[in-house]
């Protein structure tokens, strides 16, 4: 969903039991947690990563096409070295390190935030009758970037993409079925979602019992964890397929053409699952799942488009002070007495609507990055990047393929079957089932927040241990149960609920709470599974970047499933390679992963790691000698009777 509508549920479903718990509190902390998920998509490193070989490659043809000169007498190796240090100062070495584009989307963030959040006149100042009006801009700095406690610092809440966040399914061939009508992936989802919402549950009643200052920033900090968690289930209902499936339930079929086409491609799939960039559709067949959107390039231009959209309309002030229309038009002043007379300017602006020094800096650091890099590379910078993505992904929205898996003729990109933008139920201009989607949401949303803030008193009475007497004790929900109650396939679900909710946005649900001990309680607050499908994510970053790499220079690469039994072993050797990196998920069973490189004969050892089913571990290689070339190898090892293990392993010489 686009964030106003994330917003649109919070206040309609949330904020009103919110209010009427903590009548005295600012609640906005809360819709701040569920903006900053889709906010965060701006910094996307494994995007990043995946699209720079198309980067770079379009700048080598974009420079020739250009210029006569460069197309006839100067040497490709040449023009491959430029376009290379445009592409990695564009998105990081690795990404998003140093990246240009994610520095620019932090800040550009934080100015659009402090407007929406912050501003006395803006957006929250209509939200203040029911408790979510302008927050403290000291707090919102908090919680965007941190802050420092002795020598260490609490990380902000503004990070990274995650497809974990979104029910997004990256990479495109996580194809897993599970024991229910869900895709494997979507049940790790659910997972994490239950885990915060067990970790808010634990620690609200601790933060409210306590008034001070310190508790105060604890309980807007889990105020934001709990939006972001919600932002996740609700995007449950936008992001799969679940909506459509309970249309066909119910021969609630389009009737317009166009809408009946989106509705019956949501419900099929590639008969063999997709494992890179979109190039040929292929054979299809029909969904029996529940399943999210893969994205593939054309997909992260149209995520990103939309990110760039919604900042430019926050930052443009339309919506508080009237619009500047040339605001976003920095990339016109060239000379320096045109840019000193932008920044008068733009401090009137600032002046007006008394921004913070903080935020005047980074609103000023955007656009002086731009500059910088127009200097430095020829009008090019990271707004003119994503202006060129915005063209370009409109153009897309429109253009077609020849469709060869039977289901007709010409096909727009924007519906290619499992993709994203075709799945997807953002707006109103994604149809059919995108008001299905908001309704569901809305009652699965009002329904954990009631259920939150009513855990508060429910306890039950046990024995005091070595006592005669008794204590209440507070019972926790079984927030797994729940979501799974709601969020599986609308055939398999155990009463017909969903009927009724997405049509209106309420009804009976039937739902029965049930709890956990607190041996399950203390587990899930440890937040594993996030963790898990964090590392899983990023892992995939020194991959992308060794492909890159190995493309730029000599290289080998091997991508296996592989088998092994107890204490059997498998090599994979490349030989000849300095530089290299290696990405393992153990599938089943237990495996050891032994890094090792040898310059003549002599193997030394880099790294060494065991990891257990649903586990990944990535590592690369080091260079021993800036002389010889070296050998790299890799050596797996069953830890189990059984094991089995997908390996990535990309080498390249420089």
């Amino acid at each position: 969903m686009i964030p106003e509508n994330h917003k649109k549920l919070g206040v309609e479903a949330c904020l009103p039991l919110l209010k009427k718990a903590f009548p005295d509190e600012n609640l906005g902390y809360f819709l701040l947690g569920n903006w900053f998920t889709d906010m965060s998509q701006g910094i996307a490193p494994v995007d990043y990563a995946a699209t720079m070989t198309d980067a770079r490659n379009e700048g080598v043809d974009s420079a020739k096409k250009d210029s006569w000169f460069l197309r006839y007498l100067v040497p490709d190796f040449i023009i491959h070295y430029k376009a290379n240090q445009f592409v990695r100062e564009l998105v990081g070495n690795p990404p998003p390190k140093n990246s240009a584009m994610a520095e620019w989307f932090k800040n550009a963030a934080y100015v659009a935030g402090w407007i929406e959040f912050c501003y006395k006149r803006g957006p929250a100042e209509k939200l203040e009758g029911q408790g979510a009006g302008p927050m403290d801009f000291e707090e919102y700095d908090r919680i965007f970037n941190g802050k420092k406690s002795g020598k260490s610092k609490v990380k902000g809440r503004y990070s990274q993409y995650f497809p974990h966040e979104h029910f997004d399914r990256w990479p495109m061939d996580r194809t897993e079925k599970s024991e229910r009508k869900v895709y494997k992936y979507i049940e790790d989802h659910i997972q994490n979602i239950a885990e915060l919402l067990t970790l808010v549950e634990s620690d609200l009643a601790k933060i409210i019992s306590e008034q001070s200052d310190k508790n105060k920033e604890k309980f807007h900090d889990l105020l934001a964890e709990f939006g972001y968690a919600l932002h996740t289930a609700e995007d449950y209902w936008a992001h799969t397929n679940y909506v459509d499936f309970a249309m066909r339930s119910i021969g609630d079929i389009p009737g317009d053409p166009k809408q009946r086409r989106i509705h019956e491609r949501r419900l099929l799939r590639d008969k063999t699952p997709r494992t890179k960039m979109f190039d040929e559709p292929g054979e299809t067949e029909d969904e029996t799942h529940v399943v999210g959107g893969y994205f593939d390039g054309v997909d992260t231009r149209f995520s990103l488009i939309q990110i760039y959209e919604g900042m430019k309309e926050k930052l443009n002030g339309s919506e508080v002070i009237g619009n500047f229309r040339d605001y976003f038009d920095w990339r016109s002043q060239k000379k320096h007495n045109e840019r000193v007379q932008y920044k008068k300017n733009l401090k009137l602006k600032q002046d007006m609507l008394e921004m913070p020094k903080k935020v005047r800096d980074a609103e000023l650091a955007f656009i002086q990055l731009d500059w910088k890099m127009m200097d430095d590379w020829d009008g090019k910078c990271v707004s003119w990047v994503l202006e060129k993505m915005l063209k370009e992904g409109k153009e897309y929205g429109d253009k077609t393929f020849e469709a060869s898996d039977g289901h007709g003729g010409k096909v727009r990109y924007a519906e290619r079957v499992g993709a994203h933008s075709l799945i997807a139920k953002d707006d109103k201009t994604k149809q059919p089932g995108f008001e299905y989607a908001m309704n569901l949401a809305k009652l699965v949303d009002g329904y954990i927040m009631e259920t939150m803030l009513r855990g508060l008193a429910i306890s039950e009475v046990k024995a005091k241990p070595k006592a005669k007497t008794t204590i209440k004790v507070k019972k926790f929900v079984d927030w797994v149960e729940l979501l799974q109650y709601f969020m599986g396939h609308p055939d398999e679900a155990t009463k017909d609920w969903w009927k009724t909710a997405m049509k209106s946005g309420s009804g009976d649900h039937g739902h029965e709470l049930k709890f956990i001990e607190d041996g399950v309680m203390n587990e899930r607050i440890k937040l594993n599974t996030r963790a898990r499908l964090e590392e899983e994510h990023n892992s995939m970053i020194r991959m992308e970047d060794a492909k890159y790499e190995k493309e730029r220079h000599t290289g080998d690469e091997v991508t296996l499933v592989e088998e092994l039994s107890s204490n059997e072993s498998k090599k994979y050797l490349h030989k000849d390679m300095d530089f290299g990196s290696i990405r393992v998920t153990c599938d089943e069973g237990k495996i050891k992963i032994e890094l090792s490189a040898a310059v003549w004969s002599k193997f030394k050892n880099i790294a060494t790691a065991e990891i257990s089913k649903g586990d990944t571990w990535s590592g690369d290689f080091k260079e021993l000698s800036s002389v010889y070339d070296q050998d790299n190898l890799a050596v797996i090892t069953a830890l189990s009777p059984k094991a089995k293990y997908k390996i990535w392993m990309v080498s390249y010489d420089r």
